[in-house]
């Protein structure tokens, strides 16, 4: 399959350059002042991993890898007090997510999930601890629906979506938007 359908009506790349520039500008203006530099580097992994992932269908280990490291620096540096809950978020959501895509594989003969978007999701576990993981899922799959719906409603819809760049858009609006949306 041509990943291009897919990305055909984010194009032209200028426009998906500004669109996560500005989610860029707005977490850094929502986040926590004490994390800033984590968070900005947090955000530029985030946009790495979903600008691949728009274009690839992969999420590439090392950026994954990354922001799960960065997310464990951050709590060993800054939120030593909550780094067991943030670490069992973290696990639980790769074992959620793992036990999702072998479960879907199973019954349906096809994947549904990628084993990447499964690492994805762990890592932002890390980052938004345990109370965090719902709403992280809640944005992640209303901003994949409505994506599916758009290109639906364009004529680009293929049956499959990359789901890395929602669950990169759900963890960066939990993280920065913090106690304001929880």
């Amino acid at each position: 399959m041509n990943s291009a359908v897919q990305t055909d009506w984010l194009k032209p790349r200028p426009v998906r350059a500004v669109a996560m520039g500005a989610i860029f500008l707005c977490g850094l203006w929502l986040s926590p002042r004490h994390l800033l530099p984590f968070t900005a580097a947090f955000g530029l992994l985030l946009i790495a991993l979903a600008w691949i992932d728009l274009d690839t269908f992969r999420l590439p280990d090392p950026l994954t890898v990354g922001t799960a490291a960065l997310g464990g620096l951050m709590m060993a540096m800054r939120l030593q007090d909550a780094w067991v809950q943030h670490l069992l978020a973290g696990a639980g959501a790769l074992a959620g997510f793992v036990l999702l895509e072998v479960v879907y594989r199973k019954f349906r003969g096809r994947d549904g999930l990628g084993r990447g978007d499964a690492k994805l999701f762990g890592a932002l576990g890390l980052w938004v601890g345990p109370l965090g993981l719902a709403p992280l899922l809640l944005v992640a799959s209303a901003s994949g629906l409505v994506a599916a719906l758009l290109l639906q409603a364009v004529g680009r819809y293929t049956g499959r979506l990359a789901f890395g760049p929602w669950l990169a858009l759900g963890g960066w609006t939990v993280w920065c938007a913090g106690n304001r949306l929880l």
